[in-house]
């Protein structure tokens, strides 16, 4: 499947604090969906697959008489939370090349407005008895019992997540669209804000908004005749190793995310800085649009939008001479996915 499909299309609608859109989940996708349309110059009506994941309740045949859909010929969702994100973009994939779709929107959209909070919207509602009778209902606390590990007992420092937090921040401010664009964050700033749930500060957590967000996977072939640059997608694996799956908060390792990483933790401290993750000479630049923490929350969608700005040369924080970019769906979900998308030079 290695760049047999594209991305050729990305759309997003504004983002809305949580609640305050005053539209539902159903519209805010279809205007994503129809805004990447547009962005590929496809006419909506030729999509005829539909693919996200988690809770995604807006499924295809809801979207079909706004769409125009001339015939639905797949849908589909992972099976996961977060951790299939980019696996969703892998689910589209097989369908355009087994010859199921060919044009296929992959999408996700959430709106307090007739939705409901993370634990419904985001974790399905499936938390563990044993969670909630501890007080443990919210995605943030179950992470913050890993990161804890992290600190406490494998040795990395806890100023690496203040250091993401700041280095999401700085990028936010120069994407217009960004709910946190306007917020000043620094050490102080950070240490001083309330906690959500330690070792979790305020600006340690992604923001809930209301928003869709949603990209268009054609065939390598369709994508060069179409009006943007494809981002080939190189590969999507989706799964989880030995030791995790749904077996609460006993994975092993119980710190890991369910990666391969680009550090050790004993090498944690020193590679993961502001400095590091910075558009500014940082060796790898992460959420470079902001982020889940300052761009803005939609279950994780807008982080593949940007991955294709990367491909593209587009983003507000381009890394110079992007070739490679890489999206991974998780942390700690039982199963995790991740996306590489590359220019047409990485074939």
């Amino acid at each position: 499947m290695r760049g047999t499909t594209a991305v050729a299309g990305v759309g997003e609608t504004p983002y809305y604090k949580r609640g305050t859109s005053g539209k539902p989940a159903l519209e805010l996708a279809l205007r994503a969906i129809v805004a990447a349309s547009e962005d590929a110059g496809i006419h909506p009506s030729e999509i005829d697959g539909f693919v996200s994941y988690g809770s995604e309740r807006n499924d295809g045949q809801r979207m079909m008489p706004a769409l125009g859909t001339k015939e639905l010929r797949f849908g589909a969702l992972v099976w996961t939370h977060g951790g299939g994100i980019p696996g969703a973009l892998g689910l589209a994939a097989s369908a355009i090349v087994t010859g199921q779709a060919d044009v296929v929107a992959v999408y996700r959209a959430m709106s307090e407005k007739g939705g409901q909070r993370l634990r419904v919207d985001v974790a399905q509602d499936d938390t563990a008895a044993q969670h909630l009778v501890n007080g443990l209902d919210a995605p943030a606390q179950m992470c913050a019992l890993r990161s804890t590990r992290l600190i406490e007992a494998e040795g990395v420092p806890a100023r690496t997540l203040r250091d993401m937090a700041l280095a999401s921040y700085y990028h936010a401010r120069r994407n217009p669209r960004a709910i946190g664009r306007d917020t000043p964050l620094d050490e102080t700033s950070y240490e001083e804000s309330r906690w959500i749930s330690e070792p979790y500060h305020l600006f340690g957590c992604s923001r809930e908004s209301d928003a869709g967000a949603a990209v268009i996977l054609v065939s390598a072939q369709r994508a060069k005749d179409l009006a943007q640059p494809p981002a080939y997608l190189l590969g999507a694996p989706t799964g989880a190793v030995r030791g995790w799956g749904m077996i609460e908060e006993n994975q092993t390792p119980y710190w890991s995310s369910g990666f391969h990483g680009f550090c050790t933790l004993e090498s944690a401290g020193d590679f993961i800085t502001f400095d590091n993750l910075i558009a500014s000479g940082g060796r790898l630049l992460v959420n470079t649009s902001g982020g889940n923490l300052a761009d803005g929350f939609i279950h994780g969608m807008s982080l593949v939008n940007e991955a294709v700005r990367q491909v593209r040369g587009t983003s507000v924080n381009q890394v110079p001479d992007a070739a490679l970019s890489l999206m991974t769906g998780g942390p700690g979900d039982p199963v995790v996915s991740t996306a590489l998308l590359g220019t047409e030079a990485t074939l």
